[in-house]
């Protein structure tokens, strides 16, 4: 099951503590409809411009399962980062398609040495 929550705060404290309080109603949910929740692959973005970084690193937990912080994660099929660029995504699909195309990136070109 995939979520995209939104929240806004005026410190990383108050929006992990409405997080977490959200984690606890989807948990209980979980629980009630006898499903579980596979925090292997459950991770959370936070999402901010190239020149702001985290002064502390969020404390998000489910079930006192902590959820890891990454830079970018696949959704649909679209690789999102942290800072909403499409960089993360643009490489994948240039690699992609260099690949089904027979295109090395790190090949040089053929000689035209010799070709007259």
């Amino acid at each position: 099951m995939i979520q995209i929550c939104s929240y806004l705060g005026p410190n990383i404290d108050d929006i992990c503590m409405q997080l977490n309080i959200e984690l606890k109603k989807l948990s209980r949910w979980f629980k009630l409809n006898k499903l579980s929740l596979n925090i292997k692959k459950t991770n959370f973005i936070t999402f901010r411009s190239k020149l702001r970084h985290l002064k502390t690193i969020p404390n998000v937990k489910t079930d006192e399962n902590k959820i890891d912080i990454v830079k970018s994660s696949k959704f649909l099929g679209v690789i999102i980062n942290n800072s909403l660029d499409w960089s993360d995504h643009i490489s994948l699909v240039n690699r992609k398609v260099s690949k089904s195309i027979g295109i090395s990136p790190r090949q040089n070109p053929p000689s035209l040495v010799g070709i007259s």
